[in-house]
């Protein structure tokens, strides 16, 4: 690693944003990169993502290291932290299949790794924290139609899902804990980035996180019918640029909206239908499905349930604010991001196209042998 550039710690720098954040700090030629994982030592896991991050830097791959970090093993934190300038913290825990016990899986967890990366940070070389929540914290649905920027707060109540309150609660956690610090005892600046529905290519050729699955999903035609339910979205280079710059640029407990445009479920399946449906053989349903259908589904699911919730309620996301003040390029259209997302899964083959029936003349001689 070279020894001129400053050092940053990236939590969480094998998933769909944190190798990107990765890719970009290392592209910049500004700085050292540390990623955290859970298994640095992991050759079957860590070596696609090291091929993946090489080939999508310039000349800058020999500034990277990993480390082994777990959000709640304070000591490991720490250790990950040593000698840094800056940390994006990214890593936080995903809603995944058990819905039993959200507030220990998924709650709890949100809030404790940023809890313990904030005490890390006390007495160290790290000068600044930037923070991914998300636009959920800010985008606020029980408010009905609007516009929402970095000046509102979602406020936790009993509709909310169990991945909101976990941003929502994380966010209020770590502002509390920089605010009890005080100025006096202070030596660092903490900043939160709240990126809409993240699409784009990822770096690793994985069917892996909840945007690429239901990407694959509609390109499968295993979306009988479309929930009336609108997207704040933005592209996953544009999020990641933003928090290399939120570095440079960001203030002390600042809010960072990210959003390319606001799009309604729908419009999302019609763009995919246009462009890929011959190409995947599969047939694309641009129906959108009754509010009852729902209804009925969100006694039993919490994903109808959330759906439900969300219900043809148009909340924007503003990311004016964050362009501004952070000094971003124009964020890359939705439909050029949703184009890039399907090529990619298509190009990596992550997606199953229907078994093409063998040709007529083929299955003769076959028979006949």
């Amino acid at each position: 690693m070279s020894s001129h550039k400053d050092l940053v710690v990236v939590t969480g720098a094998s998933g769909y944003l944190g190798s990107w954040i990765v890719v970009k700090l290392l592209n910049s030629g500004k700085y050292k990169v540390r990623g955290t994982v859970r298994e640095h030592d992991n050759a079957e896991k860590m070596d696609p993502l090291k091929k993946a991050i090489e080939e999508n830097c310039k000349d800058n791959y020999e500034d990277l290291e990993f480390a082994s970090a777990s959000l709640d093993d304070f000591v490991s934190i720490k250790l990950a932290l040593k000698g840094a300038k800056y940390v994006i913290h990214v890593a936080s825990p995903m809603p995944g299949s058990n819905t039993k016990d959200r507030e220990n899986t998924l709650i709890k967890p949100a809030i404790e790794g940023n809890l313990n990366v904030l005490k890390a940070c006390i007495d160290s070389t790290v000068e600044k924290v930037v923070i991914t929540s998300s636009g959920l914290t800010v985008c606020d649905h029980a408010a009905g139609d609007g516009t929402y920027g970095p000046e509102t707060f979602v406020e936790e109540h009993k509709d909310l899902d169990d991945y909101s309150k976990s941003k929502i609660r994380a966010e209020a956690a770590a502002k509390e804990f920089m605010e009890d610090l005080g100025e006096d005892q202070r030596d660092f600046d903490v900043m939160f980035m709240h990126p809409g529905g993240i699409s784009g290519a990822p770096i690793v050729p994985q069917r892996k996180g909840d945007t690429i699955e239901q990407f694959c999903m509609i390109l499968e035609g295993k979306v009988p019918g479309v929930p009336q339910v609108y997207y704040p979205m933005v592209d996953v280079e544009d999020t990641a640029e933003a928090h290399v710059k939120a570095l440079e640029k960001g203030v002390h407990l600042g809010r960072y909206p990210l959003c390319s445009d606001t799009i309604k479920m729908v419009e999302i399946v019609k763009i995919i239908k246009k462009d890929y449906e011959d190409i995947m053989g599969h047939k694309i349903s641009d129906k959108e499905v009754g509010k009852c259908l729902v209804w009925l589904g969100s006694w039993f699911n919490s994903d109808a349930k959330n759906i439900y919730y969300h219900w043809n309620i148009n909340a924007r996301l503003d990311g004016t604010y964050a362009k501004e003040e952070l000094g971003l390029k124009d964020y890359k259209t939705i439909e050029q991001s949703i184009v890039e997302t399907c090529d990619f899964l298509i190009k990596n083959k992550l997606c199953k196209q229907p078994k093409k029936p063998k040709d007529t003349e083929d299955s003769k001689e076959e028979a006949k042998e």
